[in-house]
């Protein structure tokens, strides 16, 4: 199992510190780091088998993919999260995409 521990830091790094750094990195035009810190929460979210996680992790990649206009790689990433949502209904917020 991989450590909760970014290498050389002293914070423990999870799902909403990665997420916010995507954000972040997505606002100011850095969409493959975006990308990137989303990937690693996702991992982490894998891991934990946390799928609520998963959903929210893929509907953010797909809004990074839109902003550099991949279209359909963005559209890829709501159908996976529509996908893991399936009939949970904790899980069909993903499905407000809007």
């Amino acid at each position: 199992m991989q450590s909760p521990w970014r290498a050389g830091s002293a914070i423990p790094i999870g799902f909403a510190s990665l997420k916010i750094h995507g954000v972040l990195l997505a606002d100011t035009g850095n969409v493959p780091g975006a990308i990137n810190a989303y990937a690693e929460a996702l991992d982490l979210a894998r891991q934990k088998h946390n799928q609520q996680q998963e959903c929210d992790l893929w509907v953010n990649i797909g809004i990074a993919y839109q902003y550099s206009q991949h279209f359909a790689d963005a559209v890829a990433c709501y159908e996976r999260a529509v996908e893991l949502a399936g009939a949970d209904p904790v899980l069909q917020a993903a499905r407000k995409l809007g």
